[in-house]
């Protein structure tokens, strides 16, 4: 297979060269990507200034939004730092793991292999940022196999490195395109902007791992990522959240005094959901995050009838947009993580957390 480091190339010349093409490939992408949106704002502003039809104004509202994602997307993986995220022991296996239940819908064509060895290993780093890297990882995997195939994902500690090594037997790459991976904007597939990449390069450089790319034409594609191992003795932490409390405060009053952090954090969790949430309540009116810090009202006060009326209600809304199981089981698990990290800070802030840090510790470890 060809390989492709990331590194400079050795030679001079080649290296200005491959900068002129991805400077060249990003302000295409950013001139389409922003272009078209901004274009269709111009026409519908003009044709509300005609008509004075509202429903102009919310189509011109949601091309805006459409460049501004763009925009936002490409300074978040030019600079991922920015974010306010903080640095955790990680299992790679176990987040892996998890990953693979996102793609339950893929597994009637592809076969996933899965072979671990020192699961327990741990790197320190940004775990959602690190997540999210390998579920695009994952994505373009899936995507390169066109029927049936198979993705081969290997997890092992070698020289204090976890290497992750996740090969498909899709369509490959051209060894002259290698180069590009992980240029914003470049990408080999018709339909997509190459950001899924350029977050997995921008991700791993920035926690000095080594991203190694095999790739042949019609034979497949292998990315071989080495982080550096951390301590495996190391004690994981608790998420310590600033949050709204007066003495008195019961967990449900502790709950709607911080309903806006609640949801914010929703959508710092949801890593791999996030960008979805916005279409979904314009499209099917379905207002997750609303929705869920009513589930949790419910689970927290023992409304058990409320909560079983709720769940019949929101199946069948969800069923109607036709959500996937992956995007269900991950926004499941966003509101589990999100009402835990609460419970512990309600616990911290009313000064019982002191004897019970190591049980919340347990969902970090588990």
């Amino acid at each position: 297979m060809a390989t492709e480091e990331m590194k400079h190339p050795t030679e001079a010349n080649d290296f200005h060269l491959n900068q002129l093409a991805a400077v060249g490939q990003i302000a295409a992408g950013i001139a389409h990507e922003v272009k078209n949106p901004l274009t269709a704002v111009k026409g519908f502003l003009q044709l509300l200034k005609e008509e004075h039809n509202e429903g102009y104004l919310n189509i011109a509202q949601a091309e805006l939004n459409n460049a501004l994602s763009t925009i936002e997307g490409l300074l978040h993986v030019s600079k991922p730092d920015l974010d306010d995220e903080p640095h955790q022991l990680i299992k790679p296996a176990a987040e892996l793991e998890g990953l693979f239940t996102l793609f339950q819908d893929q597994l009637y064509r592809v076969n996933i292999q899965s072979n671990f060895r020192d699961v327990n290993a741990m790197v320190y780093g940004k775990k959602n940022q690190i997540k999210k890297a390998l579920f695009n990882l994952l994505k373009n995997a899936f995507e390169a196999i066109p029927d049936k195939g198979t993705i081969t994902v290997d997890h092992y500690v070698e020289e204090e490195n976890v290497v992750i090594s996740i090969e498909d037997t899709g369509i490959g790459i051209p060894k002259d395109k290698l180069r590009m991976l992980g240029t914003p904007f470049y990408t080999t597939k018709t339909e997509g902007t190459g950001m899924g990449l350029t977050q997995v390069f921008s991700v791993f450089k920035s926690h000095n791992a080594i991203v190694n790319v095999e790739s042949s034409e019609n034979q497949g594609t292998k990315f071989i990522i080495k982080i550096h191992m951390d301590n495996p003795n190391k004690i994981i932490g608790v998420n310590v959240l600033d949050l709204e409390y007066l003495e008195g405060y019961d967990f449900t009053v502790f709950l709607k005094e911080n309903k806006p952090k609640f949801e914010n954090r929703l959508l710092h969790e949801a890593v791999t959901v996030k960008d979805k949430i916005d279409d979904i309540l314009r499209v099917g009116n379905i207002d997750l995050l609303s929705n869920a810090y009513k589930l949790v009202l419910y689970v927290v006060e023992g409304r058990e009838h409320e909560m079983i009326s709720f769940a019949k209600q929101e199946g069948i809304a969800w069923a109607k947009y036709s959500l996937s199981l992956a995007f269900k089981l991950e926004w499941i698990q966003t509101v589990r993580r999100v009402l835990w990290d609460f419970l512990y800070n309600f616990d911290r802030l009313n000064g019982t957390a002191i004897d019970r840090e190591e049980f919340y510790r347990l969902e970090k470890k588990n």
